[in-house]
Formats: structure tokens, sequence, C-alpha cells
């Protein structure tokens, strides 16, 4: 089964000169797989992320989540989806510095109404997965820019989401914490999280068991 799949999107932006970020990018995203999306800056990867989340609407074509078609869904439908079904990983972690781990990791089940019980042992769980439940009580400020990045994913794993989206993971990260970032991020592709990372680094992008490589809005399939 596929999980995302992009059906001749395309994304223009008005303008006296519109500019077409994305040109009929057509791939897909199988259940389990790990796919790195790899190119330079200007590329179209932010598009292509944002369009995958379900952050913006592509000017033509399809975004299928695990085989519902978003593009005309309502805001509120869509909202849903990527709360249930999508997590986001960013290089700026985006964390409230003064609250917990736990206080930050039991957002995403803020956002789908779950009950508190639910929502604190999700959490836990999900903190643990990334070896961060000796700091579950620690505010995110105090710690370091490695555990930061395993907080944010925790975070988003709380959901037990479909997808993992993941935006440049290692680009804050010296190289011990990115290559600790990359075990994690496989080890967790190989409990069965299906994980897809943009990158512009071609050693991040190698991990993939497969590589999309985005130049000028166009998508590749291949090596990068």
């Amino acid at each position: 089964m596929n999980v995302l799949e992009f059906r001749d999107v395309t994304r223009t932006f008005p303008g006296p000169v519109p500019v077409e970020a994305l040109r009929r990018c057509s791939f897909s995203i199988a259940a389990g797989d790990l796919v790195t999306i790899i190119g330079p800056s200007g590329s179209g990867k932010s598009t292509l992320l944002n369009l995958a989340g379900l952050l913006d609407r592509p000017s033509s074509g399809g975004v299928v989540i695990n085989d519902v078609e978003t593009a005309d869904l309502s805001e509120a439908d869509r909202t849903a989806i990527r709360g249930r079904w999508i997590g986001f990983v960013f290089q700026a972690f985006h964390l409230m510095a003064r609250r917990t781990v736990v206080e930050n990791v039991t957002l995403a089940g803020m956002y789908q109404n779950q009950p508190t019980r639910a929502r604190h042992e999700a959490a836990l769980a999900a903190i643990e997965l990334v070896g961060l439940a000796h700091r579950a009580e620690t505010r995110t400020g105090l710690l370091s820019g490695g555990e930061r990045q395993r907080v944010a994913i925790a975070r988003a794993m709380a959901s037990d989401p479909s997808i993992l989206l993941c935006d440049e993971p290692t680009g804050n990260l010296d190289t011990a914490n990115s290559a600790a970032i990359v075990d994690l991020l496989r080890e967790l592709n190989d409990r069965g999280t299906t994980v897809a990372v943009i990158t512009h680094n071609p050693e991040i992008a190698a991990i993939g068991h497969r590589q999309l490589r985005l130049r000028d809005g166009i998508v590749s399939h291949g090596a990068a």
C-alpha cells in the first residue's frame, strides 16, 4: 500500500512572472519505505514538503494520503488527516524551551483531542522510543541540540503517524549528533515507520532505500 502519492502535481505561485515551483511531479512512497529527496537550495524541496504535509494545495494534480485524495478536501478534513497520519520533523526543532520534554511531546495528542491519560502514555512511549526516558521531566531549553531533535522526533511519533516527513533533520547538528539522528531514523524505519527525508546532503540522501532528485521543480528517480 502506498502511504503517499503525488499524481502529476504542479505548484505555481502567481505574480507578474508566475513561478513554477513544482512541475508535473509524480512519485509514490510505500508503507515501510525509507525515501530520501535531495536537491539544492531553490530546487522546490520546501514546496514539495508543504504539499506532502497538506500545508499547501497543488495548482493541479493530486496528493493522496493512504488512498485518500486530499486536494479538494475542506481545510478541517485536511487538518484532521495531517494530525492523524503525518508526523513532521524540522531542522529548527520548534520546541517550547521552558516546557519539559513530556509536555512538548504531549502536544501531538492535544491536536487530536486525545484524553489526557492516553496522551501522556503515548508521549512517554515515544520518549522512550527515542532514548530520552531519563530526560522526560527536563526542560527542553536545557538539552543539547541532538537531544532536542530527538524530542522533536518523539513528538512526531507520539501520534503513530503513517509517514514521518523530515525536513533537513540534521541541518542544525554537529557531525556526531547528525549521525545519531540518522541512526535513529533508520531504527524507526526498521520498526515499521515510513520515513521521507528531504535534504541537500548526499551523505544523508544515501540512507534511503530509494532516492528522488529534485532540481528546478522536477523530480527524477534514482541516485542523486
